[in-house]
């Protein structure tokens, strides 16, 4: 069977990379046992399946068994025969590689012959859980640091994440990824570069504000109309409009040359002067 790159897990409480210390809960934590002693397991190729359930006495040596079928991503990984003991208990299912835990399911109520569905990648971003467990990312959102930009977005090769501003905090849980002062979501907001520090001292609306200023200040940096009133009286608010429509229009009418004329600078240089 060919290889499967699988990923990181995150299971309802748990994280887990060691088969020997597999927990999905306080209450899952008894590995299931069939009659000759040993724990109930399928190979499929390179995978192996167990089961866990919540159930804690000893199993009785006649008991009449049940099946379980396992899926992982859609495809039957075989059947499991566990003991009728454990019917009107909870169980879960995990799916080993190389015994790493790549694959689990959500608790299952047994009542009887029952399939148990497994998923690789549970919030389908195209990144294996089992991956995104060992780094911390969830599992089960596909933007793990709720910035606005998605974790296949952030991540680069999952296997070397990547970490913009060398914080030692990977992009896709960095809430500003190139620390240049702005949040990864407000730069989704106005369309900056959530990775390049420059656009924070750039004014990109020209009304004489950087970006990370208006950002602090709660004005658009994309909106020349809309920039921090400062405390100007307003003879200088006059002035001030009076300067930024002109800049206006002096970009207007010269394509080849920007004219940035500070106009929020200059008043209150002139304040300072007084």
């Amino acid at each position: 069977m060919k290889r499967v790159s699988l990923i990181t897990l995150f299971i309802i409480s748990t994280i887990v990379t060691n088969a020997g210390d597999f927990l999905i809960s306080p209450a899952f934590k008894y590995q299931t046992i069939n009659n000759s002693g040993s724990p109930v397991e399928v190979t499929s190729g390179e995978y192996i399946g167990r089961l866990y359930s919540d159930y804690d006495e000893t199993m009785n040596a006649q008991a009449s068994h049940i099946g379980i079928v396992i899926k992982l991503d859609g495809i039957d990984r075989g059947m499991m025969q566990i003991q009728a003991t454990y019917i009107n208990n909870n169980i879960v299912a995990g799916i080993y590689q190389e015994d790493e835990l790549i694959a689990f399911s959500d608790s299952v109520f047994i009542e009887g012959n029952t399939i148990i569905e497994l998923s690789s990648d549970r919030d389908k971003d195209g990144l294996l859980d089992y991956k995104e467990a060992k780094i911390n990312l969830k599992t089960d959102s596909n933007d793990s640091d709720n910035d606005g930009y998605l974790d296949n977005e952030e991540i680069g090769d999952i296997d070397n994440p990547r970490d913009s501003d060398n914080d030692h905090i990977i992009d896709a849980l960095d809430l500003d990824s190139d620390n240049d002062g702005m949040s990864d979501k407000d730069e989704k907001k106005y369309g900056f570069n959530p990775i390049d520090n420059s656009d924070a001292s750039i004014d990109s609306d020209g009304d004489g504000m950087s970006n990370i200023n208006e950002i602090e200040a709660g004005t658009n940096p994309k909106d020349e109309n809309d920039y921090p009133k400062s405390n100007m009286s307003n003879q200088e608010k006059a002035l001030f409009t009076i300067l930024l429509n002109r800049s206006n229009q002096l970009n207007k009418d010269n394509n080849d040359i920007i004219i940035n004329v500070p106009a929020l600078f200059m008043i209150e240089a002139l304040k300072k002067s007084k």
